[in-house]
C-alpha cells in the first residue's frame, strides 16, 4: 500500500511538473525574448519609444508571472514532493530556475528578480546538502545569505524575504553541522530564529510563518542539544512543536506540519534522555510516535514521517538499553532500523539518512552486545558493514562504519580468534584512511582521525592479550591526541572519550603485566577525564562505576586499601540499586560481579560471601559471555581470591 501510495503520488507530481514547467517555459521564454526584443528596439530606435515600452510592460509582467510559478516550484511543490522522496526534482528545477536568472541580461533583472534568484539558491542549497555536497551547497546557501540579509537591510521587511533568509540561514546551519562543526552552527541557527519570530508570534501569522518558525526552532534546539545546552533544547523544541500544533492543531489536514511536529518531538526526546528525564521523554516519544503514526496511515510512506519515527525510536533505544530493558529496547531498535532501511529505498540519494541508517545498526549491536549474544551481535555487525557497497560514498557512513568494525575486532578478539580480529581491523584501517582523506586537512576532525586506527589497535591488542603491544601502540596515540583543540563542545566531547578510552585499556594492560604504577597512572587519567565529563545518563553512571571499581582494584595491588575502598563502595552501591530493577541484561549482572570481587580484596566487607555472590553471577551468564576472554579473566580472579581465602 505504501509503495502504490508513493507511486500515485510521485506519478502525480511528476506529471504536475511536467505541466507547470511546460508553462514556466514557454512564459519565460516569451518573457525574456521580449523583454530583449523591447530592450533592443528602444536602443535601434527612439522614434518606438512608445510601442517598446509597451513591449518591455508586457513582458515584465510575463515574467513576472512566470516567475512566480518558479516559487511556487520552489515552495509549495517542495513541501508536494518531501513525503515522496523525490528531492532531486525540486534540485533540478532550482538548476534550471537558476539558470534562467543567470541567463537574463543585467538590464532585465530587478530586486525581485534577485529575491527569487536567492530562493531558488537555498532550494538547490538544501538538497545539495542532502546529498552530502557540502562544497557546493554552501557556495549556494552562503550567496542567497548575503543577497537576501543585503536586502532586509536595505528595508526589505516582506514575509517572502524574511522566509528565504529564515531558511537559507538554517540551511547554512545544517551544513556546519554536517561537517561536525556545532559550534559554528548554533550561533547562525540562533540568527535564522530572530529572522522569522517576529512574523511567526505576531497576531494572525501566516501559516508559511509558522511553519518556517516550526522548521527553524525544529533545527536550533537540535544544535543546542549538540553543545550541551539540553535543558534550553527542550524548551526551543516545545516552542516549535507549538508553532507547528497551531497550524491545524494536528488535525491532520496538514500532515507536512503534523510530520515536522512529530520529528521536533524527536530530538526533545533525546535532550530529554540526555538530562536524565527518562519518564519526561517516554511521554514525548509515545506522542510523538502517535503523530508520526496518524500521518503514515494517511498517507503511507511520508518520508518526514517515517524519519521522525526513526529519530524518536532511536534514543529511546538507548534509555530502555541503559534501565536494563533490553528485548524492549532490540524490538524498539528493530522499528529504527526497518524506518531508515525503508527511508533509503524510497530516497537512495539521500546522503544523511544512509548515515542514520549505520547509526541505527550501531545501536541495535550495542544492545545485542549487553546481552551476550555474541554470535547475533557479530552477524548483525557484519550486515552493517555491507552498508559501504550500497551507499553512495560519505564522509559520516564511512566514519560509522569504521567503529562497526572496530566492534567486530573486539568480540572476534574477545573470543580469541586472532584473524577474524585482523581482518576487522583491515576493514577498519581501509574505512578510516577514506574518512581522512576526505576529511578537511587542517580540522579537529581530521587530526582526531588520523591516530583513530591505532585507538582501535590498542583495544584490540588488549583483548587478544598482547598487552606490551597494547602499551607500545598506546604511547604513540596519547601524544597525538592530547595537543588537539576542540572548536566546540561536541569535539571535546569526542576527544575526551578517545583519551579515555586509551588510557583504560593502557591500564588493564599494565595490570595484566603487574606493572601496577603505570596501571595507576592511565586510571588516574581516566578519573580525571571522567570528572571534566560528569555521568549524566544511567549508562553513563555504569561505565563510571566499572573505571571506579577498576580503579580501586589497581591501588589494592600498590597497598592502598583506604583509597581502594573509598573508590569501590559507591560504585558497588550503584551496582546493588541498579540489580533489582534489572529485567534481563547480563552485563549489569557482570558488573556487579567484578564490583563484589574488588570490594573483597579492597577489604570492604565480608569477602567470602562477596566473592561467593560474585561467582554465582558469572556462572548464570549466557553461555557465548562466559566464554569471552574478559569474563573468563574475571571468573579467575574470583576463583584464585577464593583460593587464597581457603589457605
Amino acid at each position: 500500500a505504501a509503495q502504490r501510495e508513493r507511486e500515485r503520488a510521485t506519478r502525480k507530481a511528476l506529471v504536475r511538473a511536467r505541466q507547470i514547467a511546460a508553462v514556466c517555459a514557454v512564459l519565460a521564454v516569451g518573457a525574456a525574448g521580449s523583454a530583449v526584443f523591447g530592450y533592443l528596439s528602444m536602443k535601434r530606435a527612439q522614434q518606438a519609444e512608445a510601442k517598446a515600452e509597451e513591449t518591455r510592460l508586457l513582458a515584465e509582467a510575463a515574467r513576472g508571472e512566470s516567475e512566480k510559478l518558479v516559487v511556487y516550484l520552489l515552495d509549495d511543490f517542495y513541501l508536494e514532493l518531501a513525503p515522496v522522496g523525490r528531492l532531486d526534482i525540486v534540485g533540478a528545477l532550482a538548476k534550471r530556475a537558476l539558470d534562467y536568472y543567470n541567463a537574463l541580461p543585467e538590464a532585465l533583472r530587478t530586486t525581485q528578480t534577485e529575491r527569487n534568484r536567492a530562493l531558488a539558491l537555498v532550494r538547490y542549497g538544501a538538497v545539495l546538502r542532502t546529498q552530502e555536497r557540502l562544497a557546493e551547497g554552501s557556495k549556494a546557501i552562503d550567496e542567497a545569505v548575503q543577497v537576501l540579509g543585503k536586502m532586509r537591510e536595505q528595508g526589505d521587511q516582506s514575509e517572502t524575504t524574511a522566509i528565504g533568509l529564515a531558511l537559507g540561514l538554517s540551511t547554512q546551519a545544517r551544513l556546519a553541522s554536517s561537517a561536525d562543526l556545532q559550534g559554528q552552527a548554533l550561533p547562525i541557527s540562533a540568527r535564522a530564529v530572530e529572522v522569522i519570530k517576529p512574523l511567526a508570534t505576531a497576531p494572525n501569522p501566516t501559516v508559511s510563518a509558522r511553519r518556517t518558525y516550526g522548521e527553524v526552532l525544529n533545527l536550533h534546539g537540535f544544535l543546542q542539544g549538540r553543545n550541551d545546552q539540553d535543558e534550553a533544547a527542550v524548551a526551543t523544541l516545545e516552542a516549535a512543536r507549538k508553532s507547528l500544533r497551531s497550524i491545524d492543531d494536528l488535525r491532520m489536514d496538514d500532515l507536512a506540519a503534523a510530520a515536522a511536529y512529530a520529528e521536533a518531538t524527536s530530538w526533545q526526546v533525546q535532550s530529554l534522555i540526555t538530562l536524565d528525564r527518562g519518564d519526561e521523554a517516554k511521554r514525548a516519544g509515545k506522542e510523538g510516535l502517535d503523530v508520526a503514526a496518524q500521518v503514515l496511515e494517511r498517507r503511507p510512506g511520508h518520508m518526514q514521517a517515517l524519519r521522525a519515527q526513526a529519530l524518536i525510536t532511536s534514543p529511546l533505544v538507548t534509555l530502555l538499553a541503559d534501565e536494563m530493558h533490553l528485548a524492549e529496547a532490540i524490538a524498539m531498535s528493530d522499528t529504527t532500523v526497518r524506518a531508515w532501511r525503508e527511508f533509503v529505498r524510497l530516497d537512495p540519494g539521500n546522503a544523511i539518512s544512509w548515515n542514520n541508517l549505520g547509526v541505527a545498526y550501531s545501536n541495535r549491536n550495542d544492545t545485542l552486545r549487553s546481552t551476550g549474544r555474541v554470535a547475533d551481535t557479530i552477524a548483525d555487525l557484519r550486515v552493517a558493514l555491507n552498508l559501504e557497497a550500497r551507499a553512495p560514498p560519505m564522509v559520516g557512513l564511512r566514519w560509522n562504519l569504521t567503529a562497526v568494525a572496530g566492534w567486530l575486532a573486539l568480540l572476534e578478539a574477545d573470543r580469541g580468534n586472532r584473524k577474524a580480529a585482523e581482518e576487522a581491523m583491515a576493514a577498519n584501517r581501509r574505512l578510516l584512511d577514506w574518512v581522512v582523506a576526505n576529511t578537511p586537512a587542517g580540522s579537529f576532525m581530521h587530526a582526531l582521525h588520523v591516530p583513530e586506527g591505532d585507538l582501535w589497535r590498542v583495544a584490540v591488542s588488549r583483548l587478544l592479550g598482547d598487552d606490551q603491544r597494547t602499551l607500545d601502540v598506546g604511547r604513540t596515540v596519547l601524544p597525538r591526541l592530547e595537543p588537539l583543540q576542540p572548536e566546540d563542545d561536541a569535539q571535546r566531547r569526542l576527544k575526551n572519550l578517545f583519551l579515555r578510552i586509551t588510557n583504560w585499556h593502557m591500564a588493564w594492560s599494565a595490570y595484566a603485566l603487574k606493572d601496577y604504577a603505570t596501571a595507576e597512572h592511565h586510571m588516574t587519567r581516566v578519573l580525571e577525564i571522567r570528572k571534566r565529563e560528569p555521568p549524566r545518563t544511567l549508562g553513563e553512571k555504569r561505565e563510571a562505576a566499572s573505571e571506579r571499581a577498576f580503579a580501586a582494584l589497581v591501588l589494592t595491588r600498590l597497598n592502598r586499601q583506604t583509597d581502594a575502598q573509598q573508590l569501590i563502595a559507591p560504585a558497588l552501591k550503584l551496582e546493588r540499586e541498579l540489580s533489582p530493577r534489572n529485567l534481563d541484561d547480563p552485563s549489569q549482572r557482570l558488573e556487579l560481579a567484578t564490583a563484589l570481587y574488588v570490594a573483597a580484596v579492597a577489604g570492604l566487607g565480608d569477602p567470602a560471601p562477596q566473592l561467593t555472590e560474585a561467582a554465582a553471577l558469572i556462572d548464570r551468564l549466557p553461555p557465548e559471555m562466559r566464554q569471552l576472554n574478559t569474563t573468563s579473566r574475571v571468573r579467575s580472579h574470583i576463583a584464585e581470591e577464593q583460593k587464597s581465602l581457603r589457605k
